[in-house]
């Protein structure tokens, strides 16, 4: 799980819900809101795909972040 802090994003990001909906619909990365397990302003990482699919994901929510952040 990794945490997210809302007020260091720009006001389209208000929880974990808003940042994994975002996450998919602008880089096509899918997390799961942590609220769905009980843990607000996380968003869950699987590492289940090959070592270079994990590696694009990652840099693409690096970019999601650095474009959301205030």
């Amino acid at each position: 799980m990794v945490e997210i802090l809302p007020d260091k994003f720009d006001a389209s990001i208000t929880d974990d819900v808003t940042f994994t909906a975002l996450l998919l619909d602008e880089t096509n990365v899918f997390a799961l809101p942590g609220s769905c397990f009980g843990a607000d302003n996380f968003f869950r990482v699987v590492f289940c795909a090959p070592k270079e699919v994990l590696e694009e994901a990652y840099g693409r929510i690096k970019k999601f972040c650095e474009a959301h952040a205030v």
